[in-house]
């Protein structure tokens, strides 16, 4: 079991009344498994992913990495959890416009203390398995959507994380490039033994992954099977 979550909720107090983004979720995560979560806007996918991610603390209830109690810890042991368990791929690939590709994916190996030669080289390593070798010292502005994706998920890659929290990841792209980009990710899963979690809107998306969960009211409401389906749309 690589992590864990009892209990969950997450309340957001509004003058109106309370909102409950997360009511009670209980999730198991094995290690390299893909789970995909689905689920209408404002189920509360994004808020389980950024729980998990230790970017948005509970209101209640325990979220576990190994034996580790990420509900208990404190600003500097959160950050520790992010720089040295998690790799993040969100919908807007929230690059630094005005940084290289390689500069990018250097961010979280800088924020780990590594040297410079160390965090080059690395970078370059991982920007090679994204196919975007060729692309190192282009900015963001330079590349295309596709690319911009892809040097996203190199730096979530850079510090070899246990873990790959993904929102909407194709959200922006085209279905061939969603095809492409999925493809990818699970490449890489199965070579790295990461474990992957993915929210999309996406019903071929969800289909791509080892289990499926289903989010409605802050509530796991079943986890189906995926059913093998054509392209991605």
């Amino acid at each position: 079991m690589l992590l864990r979550t009892t209990g969950l909720c997450k309340r957001y107090d509004h003058r109106e009344e309370p909102v409950d983004a997360l009511a009670g979720v209980d999730l198991e995560l094995d290690v390299g498994t893909f789970t995909t979560v689905t689920g209408p806007s404002g189920s509360g996918k994004s808020t389980l992913l950024l729980a998990l991610g230790g970017l948005l603390r509970p209101t209640a209830g325990e979220i576990w990495f190994r034996d580790l109690p990420i509900h208990d810890l404190g600003p500097g042991g959160l950050a520790s959890y992010r720089r040295e368990h998690i790799g993040f791929v969100m919908q807007e690939f929230s690059l630094v416009p005005y940084l290289s590709a390689e500069r990018n994916v250097m961010i979280p190996l800088a924020l780990q203390g590594y040297d410079r030669a160390t965090q080059r080289r690395r970078a370059r390593e991982v920007l090679e398995r994204v196919e975007l070798g060729g692309r190192a010292t282009h900015l963001p502005r330079e590349l295309s959507i596709g690319q911009q994706q892809r040097v996203a998920i190199a730096r979530a890659l850079a510090n070899e994380p246990d873990l790959i929290l993904a929102d909407e990841p194709t959200g922006n792209l085209d279905p061939a490039l969603t095809t492409s980009i999925l493809d990818l990710l699970e490449e890489l899963r199965q070579e790295r033994e990461l474990t992957m979690v993915m929210v999309t809107h996406s019903p071929a998306a969800a289909a791509r992954g080892d289990r499926r969960v289903h989010i409605e009211a802050g509530r796991i409401v079943d986890t189906p099977r995926p059913i093998v389906t054509g392209a991605v749309s």
